[in-house]
């Protein structure tokens, strides 16, 4: 990854290689995943997910849901439009 495509990823708040891989992850589930197995997935506790999507949704790059008929505290991160084009700038090669 070019210093450019750094550049850009960290002014959109991806400031960790923890966030990036999170936000990789998710590119690969576009329906979203549980919190709680992306944290295990990217290999960070739950409070240091919470924080991730907390981050990621104050850059408006995922968003939270909770799917009808689950158990409230089931929470589904999920990456919108703009998290898909950060996503695609992470994973541009090198020119």
């Amino acid at each position: 990854m070019n210093k450019r495509n750094i550049r850009k990823l960290q002014e959109a708040g991806v400031k960790t290689l923890f966030q990036l891989h999170a936000l990789y992850e998710l590119v690969e589930h576009p329906e979203g995943l549980r919190m709680t197995k992306l944290a295990q997935n990217i290999g960070i506790s739950t409070a240091g997910m919470t924080q991730i999507a907390d981050n990621f949704e104050k850059a408006w790059l995922a968003e939270r849901l909770t799917p009808k008929g689950t158990d409230r505290r089931v929470t589904i991160l999920k990456l919108t439009t703009k998290g898909h084009v950060y996503a695609r700038i992470g994973r541009t090669p090198d020119e």
